[in-house]
Order: C-alpha cells, then structure tokens, then sequence
C-alpha cells in the first residue's frame, strides 16, 4: 500500500468511525445471530483470541508446544504470533534461562524476574 493509499484509508476509516459508534447497538443486533453461528461452526471458546483460531497449523503446533500448566500460553510469547521464528527463538531462550541447568533454583529466577520487572516499571 502507497503512502497516498494509507492517508486515504486512514482518513475514510476516521471519517466513518463516529456513524460506526452511533449506530453500535443496531449493528450488533443485526449481526448477532451470524456471528453467534460463525464462532459455534468455528469451535471458538470463551477466552480464545484470533490468532488461537486462526494462526494456521504452524501456530497451533507452537502453542501446543509452550503451553503451560495452568493450559493456556503466556501473553508475552503470544505477541511475538505473528513471527513464529522469533516466537520459537524467544520460547527457547526463556526456557534455557528459566528451566536450564542452573546453580539457581527455578523459584530463585522467577523471583529475579519479578524484581527487574518491577525496577524497570514493567508491569506485565
């Protein structure tokens, strides 16, 4: 997309977004029975996000590789979604770091990671 056709989008898209927000409430009336039968034919389930659905098979495969205990994926390997190489290499570095061999225990590195969370004002 050229820069003139992105202006153009971004203005169109601003252009229309007040009728989008006054007209909310009918639009949602009006497409609620198609979207309720779209993500019951789709298997969607209450807490997924689009990439769980529709990430393709190398996602999924990716996910089902880093899920965690509690059954779900971490948010921060979950926006790397889009780059499943830089997901992959970020899943493995943390799991070198956090689960490798270590004169730490696993309890001592998360508890590291909680305090330089906290001193760099991260808040995740």
């Amino acid at each position: 997309m050229s820069d003139i056709q992105a202006s153009d989008t971004l203005r169109e898209w601003t252009e229309s977004a007040p009728y989008w927000e006054k007209y909310s409430a009918t639009i949602r009336t009006m497409f609620a029975p198609v979207t309720r039968a779209l993500i019951e034919d789709a298997g969607i389930t209450k807490g997924q996000s689009v990439l769980d659905v529709a990430g393709g098979a190398e996602l999924k495969q990716l996910y089902g590789e880093m899920k965690e205990p509690w059954g779900g994926v971490d948010n921060i390997l979950k926006i790397q979604s889009l780059n499943p190489a830089s997901l992959r290499g970020h899943f493995e570095f943390y799991t070198a770091l956090m689960r490798g061999p270590s004169g730490l225990s696993r309890v001592q590195r998360e508890m590291i990671a909680v305090v330089v969370s906290a001193a760099n004002h991260c808040h995740y």
